[in-house]
């Protein structure tokens, strides 16, 4: 719930932020899962996007785009926050999510290398999430590391996937934190 609308808006300020000729050609995508398909006797790990019925549509590189976006939520680490007052029997609950950003670039067209992709996309991620979410009293949104190593990210997001990738395309990693402060009882179970 929290970090999918984080997403969203993130998702927001770079269709905002990428908006210049060269990266007209784009696609988007939300919070992605890995999931496996069975290609003959192999069996590949490739990033879907669920819709409302469970269906999951592959979202990672593709001819038809010059440049292709998704998240994958890795980790959630939960504790709690120091913030609180003296007499205060429930402290706040910070969960630190762990995200990716990964991002597949054709390098020709877009006229960057994966370290120049890297940078713009860090120089356009905001820092903070400002819209209200009921029970959450905080979010920061931190980058933590880029990756611009190709080959590796291919071996990490398209595990036996049978996808060469040539020198005129990229793949970039941008992971970064979630972090969100909130009282576990402003939250119903139920909607």
């Amino acid at each position: 719930m929290v970090n999918e609308k984080v997403i969203s808006f993130i998702n927001q300020a770079l269709e905002e932020g990428l908006e210049g000729r060269r990266f007209q050609n784009k696609k988007i995508h939300g919070l992605a899962t890995r999931m496996p398909r069975i290609d003959g006797a192999r069996v590949e790990i490739i990033p879907v996007v669920l819709d409302d019925d469970f269906e999951g549509h592959y979202v990672g590189m593709d001819d038809d785009f010059d440049l292709i976006m998704y998240h994958t939520i890795s980790n959630t680490v939960v504790k709690k926050s120091l913030n609180k007052g003296f007499g205060d029997a429930d402290a706040n609950i910070v969960n630190a999510t762990d995200v990716s950003l990964v991002i597949y670039g054709k390098a020709s067209t877009l006229c960057v290398s994966a370290d120049g992709m890297g940078f713009i996309i860090q120089g356009i991620l905001p820092d903070k999430f400002n819209a209200k979410i009921d029970g959450v009293s905080f979010v920061d949104i931190q980058v933590k590391s880029i990756k611009t190593d190709t080959l590796v990210i291919l071996q990490e997001e398209f595990q036996g996937f049978n996808f060469k990738i040539g020198p005129e395309n990229f793949l970039v990693k941008i992971n970064y934190t979630i972090e969100s402060t909130f009282s576990k009882r402003c939250f119903n179970t139920c909607n």
